[in-house]
């Protein structure tokens, strides 16, 4: 899928800026990047590897937000183990992690827990903003065949739903766009 590649590009080109890298102590052994090295102490480099997500951890997940996920979003979380998704473009989105020792326990407790609200009325939040102030959601509320919903951004008192992208596909679509207009800007 056209989507995942430019998922992969994206972490291609962060870690070709020095990125990805987190305090030692928070990535799994088996993420370590041996093959980069930080330049600050107790600061590691980590690496994507190939998620091993299965459709029983989908289905419980669904079974939090109740409803069924985009078959895009199932695709994303079934294909590779990643960290810190932050600063994602313009908008300072920080994506809930997805690594190879929580899973999907942390987001189904977070869910519960911090974003009953959004679940109750059709929301699948999928992270927050930088500053936390909203939430990065899919709004089932909105009728789809394929049940590829709309990306919104929310703040906590639903005052104010602002659209982010079509469906999640597009969301990655607005990204490549936005990371070769930062290499034409950074590199010209």
């Amino acid at each position: 899928m056209i989507f995942l590649n430019i998922f992969d590009n994206y972490w291609t080109f962060h870690a070709d800026l020095g990125g990805m890298t987190l305090p030692s102590q928070m990535i799994p052994h088996q993420m370590r990047d041996y093959s980069r090295k930080s330049k600050h102490n107790g600061i590691a480099c980590w690496k994507l590897i190939d998620s091993d997500i299965a459709s029983e951890e989908i289905v419980a997940l669904e079974t939090v937000y109740k409803k069924t996920i985009p078959p895009s979003f199932r695709s994303f979380l079934q294909h590779k183990f990643y960290l810190d998704f932050r600063n994602v473009y313009s908008f300072s989105l920080d994506f809930f992690d997805l690594d190879p020792v929580n899973r999907l326990d942390l987001w189904k407790q977070r869910l519960e827990e911090e974003f009953r609200p959004f679940t109750d009325n059709g929301f699948l939040v999928i992270g927050t903003f930088q500053d936390d102030t909203g939430v990065l959601c899919f709004d089932a509320n909105v009728e789809t065949q394929d049940h590829e919903y709309p990306l919104v951004l929310i703040d906590y008192s639903f005052e104010a739903i602002e659209p982010l992208a079509n469906d999640f596909k597009d969301f990655f679509q607005k990204l490549a766009a936005y990371m070769e207009k930062w290499k034409l800007k950074h590199e010209g």
